[in-house]
């Protein structure tokens, strides 16, 4: 949403009077995309901040680093832990576990919570503190490929924006995988989509997901969210959970 609104203002030349200190993200990933938009109309640092309703206050963006996060390591331990039960090397992607230091009344010992993410090294900005670098949204926002990859949402994203070029075009998408050879991208198009630019995506997007991938492209006038806002990857086929919405 304040990807939407930022892009909004920019395309309406309708800059701030003044602008804020600084501009808190959480809830949602951030992808480098929507950072762009937002810190270009807002004209103002993003903090990103990662938490979750069971174990709060997980970590944020360095101040230094902007694209680190620094786990707060004094209430809450982080492991990024791979496919095999091992933990992560820096720079590989697993699930997010944790454990609550500060929660006396109901411990969480190596809570699972269902969110994806990018170990990280140890940061330039010498606070010395563990670190993610990057986080990839939540376990089941992911499109599986016949061949067997898994595209995270955050992928998804930077292909469709730095790529495919979809910025001027579409205003929201979402996709949609019905079955395991099959993914449909809805859009909601600007006044610039037109039908050479939806060929040409749906060409490239079926370059990303791989030659057994059957992709469409479908314009919509509307895409509806869950309650809490955030659709960016649904299964129709797949048990319903929590998921991401992109801007």
């Amino acid at each position: 949403p304040l990807a939407g609104l930022a892009a909004r203002s920019q395309a309406e030349a309708r800059p701030l009077e003044a602008a804020p200190r600084a501009i808190i993200s959480f809830a949602e990933t951030l992808t480098p995309a929507a950072a762009g938009v937002i810190g270009r109309a807002f004209r103002a640092p993003i903090a990103n901040y990662y938490s979750c309703w069971e174990v709060p206050q997980i970590a944020q963006s360095c101040p230094d680093v902007p694209h680190v996060l620094h786990v707060n390591a004094e209430r809450v331990i982080v492991r990024v832990v791979r496919a095999d039960g091992k933990d992560a090397a820096p720079g590989e992607s697993g699930r997010v576990v944790v454990t609550d230091l500060a929660n006396l009344v109901m411990p969480f010992i190596n809570y699972a919570t269902g969110d994806q993410a990018v170990a990280g090294e140890p940061c330039s900005c010498g606070r010395g503190l563990p670190t993610l670098a990057r986080i990839e949204g939540r376990a089941s926002e992911v499109i599986r490929t016949p061949d067997g990859r898994e595209i995270s949402g955050v992928a998804l994203g930077q292909f469709l924006a730095f790529v495919a070029g979809i910025i001027p075009y579409v205003r929201e998408y979402q996709a949609v995988q019905a079955a395991l050879d099959a993914v449909s991208l809805r859009v909601v198009p600007t006044p610039r989509f037109d039908d050479a630019f939806r060929v040409t995506l749906e060409r490239e997007l079926g370059r990303f997901l791989g030659p057994d991938m059957t992709v469409t492209v479908e314009p919509v006038t509307e895409i509806l969210l869950e309650p809490s806002g955030k659709r960016l990857i649904i299964k129709p086929l797949a048990p319903p959970t929590a998921a991401l919405a992109g801007r």
